[in-house]
This record gives structure tokens, C-alpha cells and sequence, in this order.
């Protein structure tokens, strides 16, 4: 069960006996992380200190034997004695019995979930699960979730009951997509979600255990991931590339610190037929808990995540930030010859619904040419599209590694110690106006690799760009090695878009890679910042202005509205808060002086 704000938690021993539980005293008081203090206070609730004795705010792991909203009770303590009763009943009855409960009685935090009873029963209850607004010792860290849960009582889905993605068509961590052919044959979509699939994959083999000694791994787990027709929840039969002997194998490796002490996710793609297989789309599926539907700012913090990729190809990573911005931050670090090409919506792949307060369930692409030739075939992707092609008997395996960054700050150093190159834009790259001094009013990109860096310029598609200024500075020790570069524009592209790529040689990284990597790193090139005010202005009176007088059916006139019925807009206020603020800061020449 989620963490909650409000809540008041008993555990009982699975005999029934009831006990004061020591365990939630020295998480809230023995701690010795450096952590800012609870947000609330912890007290103990009322009720009879020999079975209630509880404290707030803090919960257990465990199934629910009774949900919430069916057992709406008056105050705490009426919610130990339903769980003293329910377990006497079940004893009795040989049911599973409670052993633990959760009451939400704080009625800001609880909104209408005020006054429900949650009756659980955990494993062992000597051992708390998670807590909300309490400093956690290191040992219950993992408790916090990034991915979305299984179940999850926090999120009524109203006449369909609370969250449950133990079903068919749900997307989990280690799920895929592909878009692939055998010979000359059609593209098929495939994936590993869809009906019948969560019952084949507990059917499928596993292989599970400890490595050989000397492997710097602890345990890694094998298993083949059997795949449907069809795209998600859509999917419904035997994948055809089946048949055409594509086999898919995932691996779950964890690596003792010695190592790198990562979770490691591969996924390996094999090819037992007689005919070449093409690869021209392959998604790994990213579900982190972004919803925020139904929950109130304590629940959002305490259970939800950022999710923000940065598609570098081989430097790239998805970085997944708590809710509250505090550590630690988890980073997906794409593994040699895995590349980060798109970011990919669900869009009716996926059970989740579609709601405005949930930022959907997405797919990191590794190949993305077979949605470029038709869903993308208008658009223009950041990087260039690629496929695979595997010959009979041949392989290729993909792979992300899972490490924590302790805190935001240390995202990027946590990157170079995985031998990672981190990019920083230090100015945000603009038009030069003629005349102007490149050497002083060029944008800097600055970026630290774990060795010294080889750098290229790309020229297709975008605007061709000049290195007017190096200082690498002497290529000694690889954690120091820093390029600086100044990028002066020739021209500016249509999009706006540039993108400079950096090339990193094989013998200057870590020697569990053995391959070069290259990194792509994405700009925006910005006009001036009167251009843009300007042009505000100009689609505002142009297009964006409902005169005085103008017919409407709800008298509406004299105002400015919002254009892009597709892009958020605020409730509307968006249009009408720009125009103010450019009037504001741009009536004469150098008003915008007093809103830089």
C-alpha cells in the first residue's frame, strides 16, 4: 500500500497478539541520514496504547483484506478494534486476517477519503514498509517506488474499483515493443503486452541465481518474454516473428559495488530462423508513476515521480526525480551499443486512462526508422532514425543500468562516474545581429566526459554551425578533461533546431564498454527577445483578439483567447496573461530592461 498523509498505522503479530510497535519508534528517531525534519509532527494516536499504539503518517507493505472505502469508521481507534475483529473473525473462519491498519483521519490530507479504514495484513510486522514525512534509515530507502505500482488503493477509478495492473495490457518495466520483418515480408507490430500475455510469462522459464564467483555479479535472472500481435493491449495471438524464429530473452542483473553496483535490464534479440530479420522499431517500456489524479499534494510527494529523458543516442539517460525534488534521483544510463533515439506516448497501447492529471505511460525508442516512414513521416525527429538487422543465428542485445544519484546536484558527477560525458549549455544560443563581436556574445557549451572528447559537427538538416573558440585546456587526468566550446550560428534554421555531436573514443572509456560512443546534443537557436515579443504581439492583434462588438454565444469581447485548442492554455488566462505582460515590459525601447 502506498504511503499516505493522515494516516495512523497498528501492526499485529500474525497470531493475533497485539504489540507496540518498537519498529516505528527508531524509524522516526534513530536515524542518522542528513535529512531536513519531518513535515509534520509524529504523535501518537489515541485509543489503548496496549493494541493502538500507533503513530502518524506511517504505513505498512501488505495486501488489503479490506479496502477503505468499504469500512468508514469514526476515529483510530474504532479502526484497530474493526481490525481486532475482522482478525478474529478470519482465525476463526481460516481467512487471511488483519494484522495491521491504516486510518486517514487528517481531513486536509484526506480529502474524501476522510475516515477510512484500511485493513491489511503484512508478512512480518516488525518491519515497517514505507512512511510519509518521516526520515527513513538507509535500510528502508528502496521503499519509495519509482515505476508504477501493482495495485494502488490511492487511485479510485470510480465504477472500476482502485488501481490494479497485475491484468492483461499493462505496461511494465522490462516490457517492449517492436516494428520488424523476416526477409522480404511485411513490418509486423509486436510487443509483450496483451491478452494472454501475463499468464504466458508465468509460464515462460526462468533461470534465477547466483553468479560464478569472480563475475562481480550478485544474482541475475533470465527469462524469454514471449510476444503478442499487435501493439499493447491490443495485441491477441502469436507474434508472426515467432514463427520466423525471432526470440526475445530478458536479463535482470544486480552488480555487487566492486562492479559498478547497478541494476542492469537487457534485453536480447535473437534470430533462429533462416531469414534475415530487419528491426525498424524497438521501444523499452518506462512506466513511472506520473499520475496524480485523485491525490492530494502529500500523496503526490510522497508517491510520484519526474520522469525527463535526455535522447542523447549512447550518452544520453532517462533521469527519474521524486516529486518532492529530493534524493535520490534515478538514472537509466543506456549500456554499449544501446542508443537513446525518441520518447514515445502510449496513446491507446496502455490500460492507464488518458486524464489531464496524468502525464501517460511512455516508451524509450532504441530504433526508431519504422515509425519515421509512417506515423513520424511529416515530422522531423531530433535524431536520425536507425534499424537493425539481425542474419540467421545472429543476436543483439540492448541494455539500460539503473544507478542512484544521491541528490539532483549530483546528477551530473554521479554520470561521470559511471564513465558517462555530461553537457552543459551554459547560455542559451541567439541570432548574432550584424556586427557583433562573436568572442563575447557567442553561447558556451561545456562539456566534462570521463576522458577527453573528439568532437563533429553535424550539417544535415540543420544550421551549419563553427567551433569559434576551444580551450580544452591538457588532456591529463580523464575525470578533468573539459571542452568548451563557443557556437556562433551562420544562419538560423527554419526549425530552429541544431544538433552538435561528439564522438568519444573506445580507448579513452571505462573498459567494460569496448566500443566508441556518441553522443547528440540538441539546441534551440532563439531569436532575440524583441523578435519574439514582437511577434506575440503581431499574432495577437492579428489572429488572437475577439473585438468589441464580435457575436458570441457567450458574450464574450474585447479580449484575447487562446489560439492551439491542442497545447495547454491555463483555463484560457494564458493568451490574455502574455499580452499583459508584453505590454507591460515592451510599451517603448527599453521597458523590457525592467522585466529581464
Amino acid at each position: 500500500m502506498p504511503r499516505r498523509s493522515g494516516a495512523s498505522t497498528i501492526a499485529r503479530k500474525p497470531s493475533g497478539l497485539a504489540v507496540t510497535i518498537l519498529g516505528l519508534v527508531v524509524l522516526a528517531v534513530a536515524t542518522v541520514r542528513v535529512d531536513p525534519p519531518p513535515v509534520l509532527p509524529l504523535r501518537l494516536s489515541g485509543g489503548d496504547a496496549a493494541q493502538c499504539h500507533a503513530r502518524y503518517h506511517s504505513e505498512y507493505d501488505g495486501v488489503a483484506v479490506v479496502w477503505g472505502d468499504k469500512n468508514v469508521v469514526a476515529d483510530a481507534a474504532a479502526c484497530c478494534a474493526s481490525c481486532e475483529a475482522h482478525a478474529t473473525a478470519a482465525t476463526a473462519e481460516g481467512r487471511t486476517a488483519c494484522n495491521a491498519w491504516v486510518f486517514c483521519g487528517d481531513a486536509k490530507a484526506c480529502g474524501s477519503k476522510l475516515g477510512h479504514c484500511w485493513l491489511k495484513h503484512t508478512q512480518d510486522p516488525s518491519l515497517p514498509g514505507h512512511a510519509s514525512h518521516m526520515t527513513a534509515p538507509p535500510s528502508t530507502e528502496p521503499s519509495f517506488s519509482y515505476p508504477l505500482p501493482l495495485t494502488d488503493p490511492e487511485v479510485n477509478l470510480g465504477p472500476s474499483g482502485h488501481l490494479d495492473r497485475r491484468a492483461d495490457g499493462y505496461f511494465h518495466l522490462g516490457d517492449l515493443t517492436l516494428r520488424a520483418a523476416a526477409g522480404d515480408g511485411a513490418l509486423a507490430d509486436c510487443a509483450s503486452v496483451g491478452a494472454g500475455a501475463v499468464q504466458a510469462a508465468a509460464q515462460g522459464a526462468a533461470r534465477e541465481g547466483g553468479a560464478a564467483a569472480g563475475s562481480g555479479e550478485l544474482w541475475r535472472h533470465v527469462r524469454r518474454v514471449p510476444l503478442l500481435r499487435g501493439a499493447g493491449r491490443a495485441g491477441r495471438g502469436e507474434c508472426p516473428l515467432s514463427a520466423s524464429g525471432l526470440e526475445v530473452e530478458r536479463q535482470v542483473v544486480a552488480e555487487e559495488a566492486r562492479a559498478g553496483g547497478a541494476v542492469v535490464l537487457r534485453l536480447r534479440l535473437s534470430n533462429r530462423g533462416s531469414k534475415p530479420i530487419k528491426v525498424a522499431s524497438l521501444g523499452l517500456a518506462m512506466p513511472f508513476d506520473q499520475d496524480f489524479v485523485g491525490r492530494t499534494l502529500p500523496q503526490v510527494a510522497a508517491s510520484c515521480s519526474f520522469v525527463e529523458p535526455f535522447l542523447g543516442l549512447g550518452g544520453g539517460y532517462v533521469q527519474v526525480t521524486r516529486a518532492t525534488g529530493r534524493g535520490p534521483v534515478l538514472l537509466l544510463l543506456p549500456e554499449a551499443g544501446t542508443v537513446l533515439e525518441a520518447w514515445r506516448p502510449y496513446r491507446h497501447e496502455d490500460l492507464m486512462r488518458l486524464d489531464f492529471m496524468y502525464e501517460n505511460t511512455h516508451e524509450l525508442m532504441l530504433h526508431t526508422a519504422g515509425h519515421a516512414a509512417r506515423e513520424w513521416r511529416s515530422a522531423s525527429p531530433w535524431n536520425t532514425p536507425s534499424e537493425a538487422t539481425l542474419p540467421p543465428g545472429g543476436e543483439a542485445t540492448y541494455g539500460l543500468r539503473l544507478v542512484l544519484s544521491p541528490s539532483l546536484e549530483a546528477v551530473e558527477a554521479t554520470l561521470l562516474a559511471a564513465g558517462r560525458p555530461a553537457s552543459l549549455v551554459l547560455r542559451v544560443p541567439t541570432r548574432l545581429p550584424a556586427g557583433a563581436d562573436p568572442t563575447r556574445l557567442a553561447p558556451a557549451l561545456a562539456a566534462e566526459p570521463a576522458s577527453a572528447l573528439e568532437a563533429t559537427l553535424t550539417h544535415a538538416r540543420v544550421a551549419p554551425l563553427q567551433p569559434a573558440h576551444t580551450d580544452a585546456g591538457p588532456l591529463v587526468a580523464a575525470s578533468e578533461a573539459v571542452l568548451r566550446y563557443s557556437l556562433v550560428p551562420r544562419s538560423s534554421p527554419e526549425d530552429r533546431r541544431v544538433r552538435l555531436s561528439v564522438a568519444l573514443p573506445a580507448e579513452l572509456l571505462p573498459p567494460r564498454r569496448g566500443s566508441p560512443l556518441a553522443m547528440s546534443i540538441h539546441l534551440h537557436v532563439a531569436p532575440p527577445a524583441s523578435e519574439l515579443v514582437g511577434a506575440l504581439g503581431e499574432h495577437g492583434a492579428a489572429k488572437g483578439y475577439l473585438p468589441l462588438g464580435t457575436p458570441d454565444p457567450w458574450h464574450r469581447d474585447g479580449a484575447f483567447f487562446g489560439w492551439d485548442a491542442r497545447r495547454g492554455e491555463r483555463a484560457g488566462a494564458a493568451a490574455g496573461v502574455a499580452m499583459a505582460v508584453k505590454q507591460l515590459c515592451w510599451r517603448r525601447p527599453a521597458a523590457h530592461l525592467a522585466c529581464a
